[in-house]
């Protein structure tokens, strides 16, 4: 599986904390694929390939980044975590406040918590 706009989107914004720039989005993104991809009523887990390039540092620490928010489609207020397994981006989980989460992603403003 491909990631989605969204997914590219937090990542992105993520690295970007670390201090990890991306020169290329078209190419850093094109070859990272989704292990597996978990819907539920107020969000979702995508799990990632294990890939040098989601290696926001050259450490092999394991710990949850909870700093990263987005407003989507204008309206909805959402917010991630980021699972670093051995140094490596493992997960993504993004989830709403009390709304369900939506079918489509038309508009996604990120923000630092």
């Amino acid at each position: 599986m491909k990631l989605n706009d969204l997914e590219k989107t937090i990542i992105k914004h993520f690295l970007f904390s670390k201090n990890s720039s991306i020169d290329n989005e078209k190419i850093f993104f094109s070859d990272i694929l989704v292990k597996e991809r978990d819907i539920t009523q107020i969000g979702f887990f995508t799990y990632f390939e294990k890939l040098d390039k989601l290696k926001p540092c050259d450490t092999s620490e394991t710990y949850t980044f909870s700093k990263l928010g987005a407003k989507i489609n204008h309206s909805i207020e959402t917010g991630y975590l980021i699972y670093v397994r051995d140094g490596y981006i493992d997960c993504v989980e993004g989830f709403t406040y009390g709304q369900p989460w939506p079918d489509t992603t038309s508009h996604i403003e990120p923000y630092s918590i």
